[in-house]
């Protein structure tokens, strides 16, 4: 039986794992919209730049994905880990460059230090205070945590 601490994790792997998904195809198809969209001048690096960010968009949510599938919580935990290092570094960027660069739209701003602190509460309490719980079994080979 899933337990309301299994199921909120469940929802925030779910979401890291959609949520991304706008941001892969912006960033990737259409790096010169992306970039006007947060208020700078489109360039070739700029573009180049915001592409390689929509790779970061898709190891996270493929990670995510993984995480959902898999019953092994070392695994959760090592995911939770990545996406929390991610969050910090990601949306510190955002954070940094409305600040000390060029204004992003105010909605988007505000929201940057929120998913910097969901991104560390949830690393925090799934990660090291209540991680879900797993039978007590060593899997030797890695396909046989998701089976």
């Amino acid at each position: 039986m899933t337990t309301l601490n299994e199921s909120l994790l469940n929802i925030f792997f779910l979401f890291g794992a959609i949520g991304p998904l706008p941001s892969i195809v912006l960033f990737v198809f259409f790096p010169s919209g992306t970039v006007e969209f947060f208020n700078g001048e489109p360039s070739p690096t700029a573009s180049f730049w915001c592409s390689v960010n929509g790779s970061a968009d898709a190891t996270i949510s493929f990670l995510c994905f993984s995480a959902l599938l898999t019953k092994n919580i070392e695994i959760k935990k090592l995911v939770l880990r990545a996406f929390a290092v991610y969050a910090v570094f990601h949306w510190g960027a955002f954070l940094w460059w409305t600040h000390h660069g060029t204004p992003h739209p105010p909605a988007l701003a505000s929201g940057y230090p929120v998913a910097i602190t969901i991104s560390l509460l949830a690393m925090i309490w799934w990660g090291w205070l209540y991680p879900p719980p797993e039978e007590n079994r060593r899997y030797e080979n890695i396909s046989d945590a998701y089976s």
